[in-house]
């Protein structure tokens, strides 16, 4: 692999790290049992851009499955990466130039929606303006696409 896939994987490794260092948290879940601490980390998703130049779903399917091999070990891949369910990949490839009209991002949105009302856990409660609201804290890691297609 080149220097740049691999300082494209060490980049994620970071972060994925950093993320769920920064944010583990042990909840109270009550069962029929009694009352266990469920470990929990905030939710991050991977955005891949310039979709754009790299058009092709079967190299997206090769860097998801990059990813996957390279991050399945880790516990926060399993339990906090918002996954791209409508293409089956484990990030979502975006074409930043068209923006919000790209149907990716428009997945994304949905995904992220998706996954704050599944789980309420995962709401950060603020006061803005006397009244508390729930916003949903994801972190985003952005890869750049063609970092990883020199393979």
């Amino acid at each position: 692999p080149s220097n740049t896939f691999k300082n494209c994987i060490s980049y994620i490794e970071f972060w994925i790290n950093a993320i769920f260092v920064s944010t583990l948290r042990y909840d109270d879940e009550v069962s029929l049992s009694g009352t266990n601490k469920v470990p929990k980390v905030s939710k991050f998703v991977l955005i891949g851009t310039r979709r754009d130049e790299i058009t092709d779903s079967r190299q997206h399917e090769i860097i998801s499955s990059i990813l996957d091999d390279k991050f399945r070990e880790k516990p926060i891949w399993s339990w906090s990466k918002i996954a791209n369910y409508e293409d089956n990949l484990s990030f979502f490839p975006v074409n930043n130039i068209i923006g919000p009209k790209d149907k990716k991002i428009q997945d994304l949105m949905k995904a992220l929606e998706r996954d704050a009302m599944e789980d309420e856990s995962n709401l950060v409660h603020r006061k803005v303006s006397g009244t508390e609201v729930g916003c949903v804290l994801v972190y985003v890691i952005s890869l750049e696409l063609c970092q990883f297609i020199s393979l």
